[in-house]
């Protein structure tokens, strides 16, 4: 069970591989999906901000749902995707 926390390029880009290979996946992202109940895309469950992990491991969210305990987390602050070699005036 592995905790994606950033939902941009790197979080969402990590989320979608690993969830090849692990159980379950949770995308901490921000502002949180609407509704704001986790929602489930395969075995990725994309969650609302992740708010603290308590002394038991478990992690909350600010979407309202139930904590989750994952056997990972990945803080996803890495990169945005840059095009440098397409001009603006190639549109």
């Amino acid at each position: 069970h592995v905790l994606c926390v950033g939902g941009r390029a790197s979080g969402s880009d990590l989320a979608r591989e690993i969830s090849a290979h692990a159980a379950s996946v949770v995308l901490s992202v921000s502002p949180a999906p609407k509704g704001g109940a986790a929602t489930a895309l395969g075995n990725v469950a994309l969650r609302g901000r992740t708010l603290k992990v308590d002394e038991g491991g478990a992690v909350h969210f600010g979407d309202g749902g139930p904590p989750a305990t994952p056997d990972v987390m990945i803080f996803c602050t890495g990169y945005d995707y840059d095009f440098p070699f397409i001009k603006e005036e190639s549109n």
